[in-house]
């Protein structure tokens, strides 16, 4: 067994404890944290942290620390962005439709067009 995996499990909660600690002058606590799915999926994020330290085997604190850290944060952040709709590269850089070319082509029609 990996002597990081703590590591791993500390890392993967940085993210939800910085979000708290980042409330800690509100004098009621946020909703969520009376929400049963909130800790579910803080659970699931200790553990994928856990689980990356392992697949990744880190070799040092730093390492099982960051890569706890940054697993739930990339699939956190894949799983969010599925919900929104996939869009074409010309919406996403909102370019124009360029004009559609006749059928019939000629030398004339190059210059008026």
């Amino acid at each position: 067994m990996n002597e990081f995996l703590l590591y791993g499990l500390i890392g993967g909660a940085i993210p939800d404890l910085l979000r708290i600690i980042n409330n800690r002058y509100q004098l009621s606590l946020p909703v969520y944290l009376k929400s049963i799915n909130f800790y579910v999926g803080f659970i699931f994020l200790l553990i994928l942290g856990m689980v990356t330290v392992q697949l990744l085997q880190a070799n040092s604190i730093t390492e099982a620390l960051s890569y706890g850290y940054s697993a739930p944060q990339v699939i956190s952040g894949l799983l969010g962005n599925m919900s929104k709709t996939q869009k074409s590269g010309k919406e996403k850089r909102s370019m124009p439709e360029s004009p559609r070319m006749p059928e019939k082509f000629s030398t004339l029609d190059f210059w008026k067009w």
